[in-house]
């Protein structure tokens, strides 16, 4: 609610909800269960808007709407799967290089973890795009099941973690991204391609991470740079890791 001081008359309210933040958010997403749970003591519900751990939202999506999502802002994703629709965080959604905004799953392996699920590898969309997105940090978090799993569109400084993408068509697709660091990651029985890396100058970078049984490529490197070491690719076919 907005009031004028000098005419208390004059007023104006809005019914969706704001905050007024001082300090960097912690915010929690649970499923409808709460076995194996990590960070969250509650089920998830759409109608928690102040999504802490007793009271969690229930999708990233919902987060995505209701959360400008600042520098140092953490999201939690409890243990579990969460069926997911294409969902786009742009450009208002980053840090900066010194606090990046930070989505973390959970790190009950298992308990199977944090899984985003997709509604198939024959739907033609992306099911996390990062378009434009500067300086976010993404760990433990799994996607799976959908045409492209996580898109990198022209974003920059972007890391993942004990990340992984499998049963996709494709796990990651980078398209004009810039200092990109994948760590610790695997990629996995994706039918077309593991990570697929195109057109930047600008260093991206692949570090102790596996790349297992993917259909056509582990790596299509198709333009720019991407450096891969200390890292376990699984050759398939003549000149195809």
């Amino acid at each position: 609610r907005v009031e004028s001081e000098s005419d208390p008359g004059i007023s104006d309210q809005i019914t969706r909800f704001f905050s007024i933040r001082n300090s960097p958010l912690s915010i929690f997403v649970n499923n409808n269960a709460t076995a194996g749970d990590v960070y969250t003591t509650a089920p998830g519900a759409s109608t928690n808007w102040v999504a802490s751990s007793s009271q969690p939202q229930n999708s990233l999506s919902q987060i995505a709407n209701l959360y400008n999502m600042e520098p140092g802002d953490t999201v939690y994703i409890d243990t579990g799967s969460y069926f997911t629709s294409p969902l786009v965080l742009d450009r208002r959604v980053s840090g900066t290089s010194n606090t990046y905004v930070i989505i973390k799953g959970s790190t009950n392996i298992l308990a199977g973890g944090t899984a985003l699920q997709g509604s198939g590898v024959s739907v033609n969309s992306q099911l996390l795009t990062l378009l434009d997105t500067r300086f976010m940090a993404i760990s433990n978090l799994t996607i799976r099941n959908a045409r492209t799993g996580l898109q990198l569109e022209r974003a920059s400084g972007i890391n993942l973690s004990f990340f992984t993408a499998t049963a996709n068509s494709n796990g990651v697709s980078m398209r004009g991204a810039t200092n990109i660091i994948i760590n610790r990651s695997v990629f996995s029985a994706n039918p077309g391609r593991g990570v697929i890396n195109v057109g930047t100058l600008a260093t991206n970078r692949i570090e102790h991470s596996v790349f297992i049984g993917n259909g056509a490529y582990g790596i299509d490197q198709t333009s720019g740079r991407l450096d891969v070491e200390h890292s376990v690719l699984m050759a398939h076919g003549l000149k195809r890791f």
